[in-house]
C-alpha cells in the first residue's frame, strides 16, 4: 500500500500531520506493507529567504489576518502540537523559503535518509528556531541525518539539482487541487487534507487495504 503525504516545512499542521500518520502507521497491522512516500510542497513558491518576520508577521500581513485572530491561530497551533507530543517554538519560528530544504530531501531520498533528514528539517524550524534556508543550516541537519557532506554540499550548491522533481511534486499538487496541506493519498484514490483523528486514519487506511486485498 501506498501513501503520498504532500507537505511543507513551514506549516505546523504538516508536522503534526506527520506525527500522526507515524502513530496511525504504529496501530496499522500490515504497517511493514506501506510505503510512505513525501511530496514537496511550497506554501509560498518564490518567496525570499529569512526577512526578520516572526511567524505572526506572516499570518498578519500575508494571509490577512487580524491581531486576534492570528492568537487564537497561534494557540490552535500550540495545543495540536501538544496533542502529538511536541512543544512548539512558535515566537522562535523564522518564516523562510523551503525551496531547497525540499530540493535536499529528494536527495535525501535517493540516498536511503529522507524521514531522518525530514524529521530534522521539522525539529530546526518549528522546535529550535533555525533558518532553514540558510545552506550551512542545511548542510549540518544533512550531516546529522546521515548523509555524506560533501555530496549534499554540491546538492544545495547547484540550484539545478532536483529542482524538477520539487516541481513535479508541486504540479502534481495542483491538479488534485486539495484544499490545505499536509494532504495524503493513499493508494491513489483516497484523500485526506489537513490533519486527521488518529481513528479516520486508521479507518482509511482499512478500507484501502481491504480493497488492495480482496479475493
Amino acid at each position: 500500500m501506498k501513501i503520498e503525504v504532500w507537505a511543507d516545512f513551514v506549516c505546523p499542521y504538516c508536522m503534526v500531520g506527520k506525527r500522526r500518520l507515524e502513530e496511525a502507521l504504529s496501530l496499522f497491522e500490515h504497517r511493514t506493507e506501506v510505503e510512505v512516500v513525501y511530496r514537496s510542497f511550497e506554501l509560498y513558491p518564490g518567496r525570499s529567504g529569512y526577512s526578520g518576520q516572526s511567524l505572526a508577521d506572516v499570518l498578519s500581513e500575508v494571509e490577512n489576518m487580524t491581531p486576534e485572530k492570528v492568537r487564537r491561530i497561534l494557540h490552535k497551533t500550540a495545543q495540536l502540537g501538544r496533542e502529538v507530543g511536541l512543544t512548539f517554538a512558535l515566537d522562535a519560528v523564522k518564516p523562510t523559503n523551503t525551496h531547497d530544504a525540499h530540493r535536499l530531501c529528494h536527495f535525501a531520498r535517493e540516498a536511503g535518509h529522507e524521514e531522518a533528514l525530514i524529521r530534522r528539517i521539522y525539529e530546526a524550524y518549528f522546535l529550535d528556531g533555525k533558518v532553514i534556508s540558510d545552506p550551512d543550516t542545511l548542510l549540518e541537519l544533512a550531516v546529522q541525518a546521515g548523509l555524506d557532506r560533501a555530496a549534499a554540499k554540491a546538492v544545495l550548491h547547484d540550484q539545478s539539482a532536483f529542482h524538477d522533481d520539487v516541481a513535479t511534486d508541486q504540479a502534481e499538487a495542483h491538479k488534485i487541487n486539495f484544499p490545505v496541506v499536509p494532504h495524503f493519498r493513499i493508494n491513489g484514490q483516497h484523500h485526506l487534507s489537513a490533519v486527521p483523528s488518529l481513528d479516520e486514519l486508521l479507518r482509511v487506511l482499512l478500507q484501502a487495504w481491504g480493497e488492495e486485498n480482496q479475493s
